[in-house]
Parts: structure tokens; C-alpha cells; sequence
């Protein structure tokens, strides 16, 4: 997203003041290490990465409400982190469930010596942390209680998209269908990473509870759909040294884009074969199933419908109000398609 580096540095430094905001907590003070747990747990799983869901809360931020007081921006900057914090606790729990070994470049948390399966706690603590610092920050705005339902709403949707994200594994690949992985897409990434940081965004710029346009909601979660084809193609043909992670999608069984396309595009022999090397923890079969892929010309089709569905959002964005939003909405858009967050 297009934020100067001014705005970059400062975002950067309100790391220090939610970490004040913890250490000065009755309750972590009166746990011994509890402040320094917290402090590891957080600038190991929230500082790094592209910051994705923070750069589109800012922008969104900055483009609705310009003129800002120093007060408002530093709200504003918290707000940001926090975006940042339901992501990492979210990759800590979508790690632990699917086996996975990188994230970021860097080991897994829950794969740390010191930390194992204590990081089913973790990702618990920086939820709560998220709203102690909501309730330090937020809690005499006019807003406030629409802002806890909104965060509370879309952490119990993106639970529940995990959750039938985990259960696709154990089925057969019959059941993997294009309108599966669409509500898995819809509850898992795109309602807390693109619905979230432009509804607070906009609660707060308004200081009232709106319900996003439904134009807009729509938007956001085609933008989140495309993420989200982008990532599962990655997944399957990226190199790990680029994407910052493992491709783990075949192996795992995932229901994921390149799988759906594969299944209504192949013969019955394909399918068969798909069957028995899909979800298999051996590289030869992954390596197959990648085989099939490139057979039925999924990087072809790949490059497609991403010329096509970038074209399509443009389209529904220029048809949109002249509303302060609909130039965010293109610049979130633009630099999707060039993957430069």
C-alpha cells in the first residue's frame, strides 16, 4: 500500500507503546515472566511479514479521515498493530493444525524447543492482549462497543472457516468444489484480512456503526478471494525461499483453487490419480499431483483469470459513488496484482 516512510517509521515505533500497555498490566505485572513471555511471544509472530491487513486499515484510514489530531493518528496507528496481532495469532493456529514447519523464513513457533505445544496458549494470549489494549485505547469512544462486536464477529467467523478449512482434509476429494472452497476463502482470510480494516476503518473515521455498503462488502471480498488464488497457486508453485513458508497445501489436503480447477478439468483417470496422491505426506506424490497440474495447464489458467479478475474489480470499483473508498479500493487492488505489500 502506498504509505510514505514517515508513516512506515511511525507505525513502526507504536510497537513499543502496546508492549508498554502490557507491561504495565496488574495482572502480567504479578505474573512472574509474564511480561517478558508476552513481549517474545509478540515481536517473534507480529513483527515481521508484510503487514498486509495494517498497510489496507492505514490506507483506508488516512484516505477517509485526512486531517487527523495527534491523538486520532496515534489511535489510529494502535488500530493498525492490532489488525496485525488477529493475523498472527491466526498463522500460529493455522501452523499447529496443518504440521507446518516455516512461516515468514523463519521456524514455526510452536516448533521452538522452548515453546511446543504451549503455543496453543499463545495464540489465546495475544487475542486477549488484542482487547485489553482495545478496551485501554477505545473505551470511551462513541464507538467502542461496535468495535469489540466487530473484532469478536470476524474472529468467530475466521474460527469457523479454520475449522471447515481442517475438516476438508478427511474428505474425499469429491466434496472439494468450488463453492467449498469459496466459504472456506470467505470466512478464513477474507472476512478479518479485507472486511475488518475497512469496516473499523470507516467506524472510526464516522464514529457510528455503519454496515459497510454491500457494494463495497462485496469488493473486499472478491479482493480477499484473489489474495487468496494468488496464494494457493504459490503454494503449489512458489518457491519457499520467496514465499516465506513451506507449500504444505498438497500434502495437507487442503481444498485450495488449483485443486478445484484440477478436479473440474480432469479425465477420470486423472481424477483417480489425484485421489491417490492428494494429501500424502510423500514428495513423490506431491510431485505427481503438481505433474497433473501443469498437465491440465493450471499455471496457464492461473495467469487467466488473473488477468480477468483484476480487470472485473476495477470494473466494480469504478462503478461505486465517488466515495473516498473507491480510491483505496484501487490502490489495495493495484498492489495485489503486483503482490507489492
Amino acid at each position: 500500500m502506498e504509505l510514505s516512510k514517515e508513516d512506515v517509521a511511525e507505525f513502526n515505533a507504536t510497537f513499543e507503546d502496546i508492549l508498554n500497555v502490557l507491561r504495565d498490566d496488574p495482572g502480567v505485572k504479578n505474573t512472574p515472566g509474564g511480561f517478558q513471555w508476552l513481549e517474545e511471544l509478540l515481536r517473534y509472530n507480529v513483527l515481521d511479514g508484510k503487514k498486509l491487513r495494517a498497510r489496507l486499515f492505514l490506507a483506508a484510514s488516512f484516505e477517509l479521515a485526512p486531517e487527523q489530531s495527534l491523538q486520532e493518528r496515534k489511535m489510529v496507528l494502535i488500530m493498525g498493530w492490532l489488525m496485525e496481532m488477529i493475523q498472527a495469532e491466526c498463522l500460529i493456529c493455522d501452523d499447529i493444525m496443518d504440521n507446518a514447519t516455516h512461516r515468514r523464513g523463519r521456524t514455526c513457533w510452536h516448533l521452538l524447543p522452548h515453546i511446543g505445544m504451549s503455543a496453543t496458549n499463545d495464540f489465546l494470549a495475544i487475542d486477549k492482549c488484542v482487547f485489553l489494549i482495545i478496551k485501554k485505547y477505545f473505551r470511551d469512544q462513541s464507538y467502542y462497543a461496535d468495535l469489540v462486536d466487530l473484532f469478536n464477529e470476524s474472529i468467530f467467523i475466521g474460527t469457523l472457516g479454520q475449522n471447515l478449512d481442517f475438516r476438508m482434509e478427511s474428505q474425499k476429494l469429491q466434496f472439494c468444489t468450488k463453492e467449498v472452497y469459496e466459504k472456506i476463502i470467505a470466512a478464513k482470510a477474507c472476512h478479518y484480512g479485507f472486511y475488518l480494516p475497512v469496516a473499523v476503518a470507516m467506524l472510526m473515521a464516522c464514529e457510528k456503526r455503519k454496515t459497510v455498503d454491500a457494494m463495497i462488502q462485496d469488493i473486499l471480498m472478491d479482493i480477499g478471494m484473489y489474495f487468496s488464488i494468488q496464494d494457493d497457486f504459490l503454494d503449489a508453485f512458489g518457491e519457499s525461499t520467496n514465499i516465506g513458508k513451506d507449500g504444505t497445501d498438497i500434502s495437507n489436503g487442503k481444498c485450495t483453487w488449483p485443486l478445484i480447477t484440477a478436479l473440474e478439468l480432469a479425465s477420470t483417470e486423472q481424477k483417480a490419480e489425484l485421489e491417490e496422491n492428494y494429501g500424502q505426506k510423500d514428495e513423490a506424490k506431491v510431485a505427481r499431483v503438481k505433474e497433473i497440474y501443469a498437465d491440465l495447464k493450471i499455471p496457464e489458467i492461473y495467469t487467466s483469470i488473473q488477468s480477468s479478475g483484476s480487470t472485473d474489480l476495477f470494473k466494480s470499483i469504478e462503478k461505486l459513488p465517488n466515495h473516498p473508498v473507491r480510491k483505496f479500493l484501487k490502490m489495495i487492488t493495484k498492489a495485489l496484482i503486483h503482490r507489492h505489500f
